[in-house]
C-alpha cells in the first residue's frame, strides 16, 4: 500500500469480498446445498487479514480508533460467519464421518438464518466503517503515504 489510491483500492476490495462472502453464505442457507459455489471456508484467505499485516502504517494513516473499530467488527463478522460454516461443514474426522455427512436439519437451518441476520447487521456496520475510513483516506495528503 504505497499510495493513497492503493489504500482506497484495498479498502474497496475488502468491502466487496465480504459482501460476496455474505451473499454466497445466504445462497448456501437458502438452498441448503453444501456444494453451493463460492463459499469460502478458510479465514486465512481474507484480504483484510492480508491488508493488516502492515498494521502499523495503516494505524498511522487512518488512526488507531478507526483501525481498532474495523478490526473488532471484522473479528465479530468472521466469528458469526464461521458459525454458519460449522453448521454446513462440521469438523468431523475420519472417512466414514465424511461419507455420512447429512444436510442440516430445519432447526439448524433456522439457527443458520439467525446468524445470517446477525451477519447482515455486522456487514452494514463493517461497510459504514470502511466508507468512513475511505473518506478519511481521501482527505489525507498523498505525502502521508510516502512516509
Amino acid at each position: 500500500m504505497n499510495t493513497k489510491e492503493q489504500c482506497l483500492d484495498s479498502l474497496g476490495t475488502i468491502l466487496q469480498e465480504h459482501q460476496n462472502r455474505l451473499l454466497a453464505l445466504e445462497i448456501l442457507v437458502r438452498t441448503n446445498d453444501p456444494d453451493a459455489p463460492n463459499v469460502v471456508k478458510d479465514y486465512s484467505e481474507c484480504s483484510f487479514v492480508k491488508w493488516t499485516k502492515n498494521a502499523e502504517l495503516i494505524k498511522h494513516r487512518i488512526g488507531l480508533q478507526l483501525f481498532e473499530k474495523l478490526d473488532r467488527i471484522h473479528k465479530q463478522w468472521h466469528a458469526t460467519y464461521d458459525k454458519v460454516i460449522d453448521i454446513f461443514y462440521p469438523k468431523k474426522s475420519g472417512l466414514f464421518s465424511k461419507l455420512l455427512h447429512k444436510k442440516p436439519s430445519e432447526l439448524e437451518l433456522d439457527k443458520a438464518q439467525s446468524y445470517i441476520d446477525d451477519l447482515n447487521l455486522l456487514q452494514e456496520e463493517f461497510s459504514n466503517t470502511i466508507e468512513g475510513i475511505q473518506r478519511r483516506v481521501r482527505a489525507l495528503s498523498e505525502s502521508k503515504f510516502h512516509q
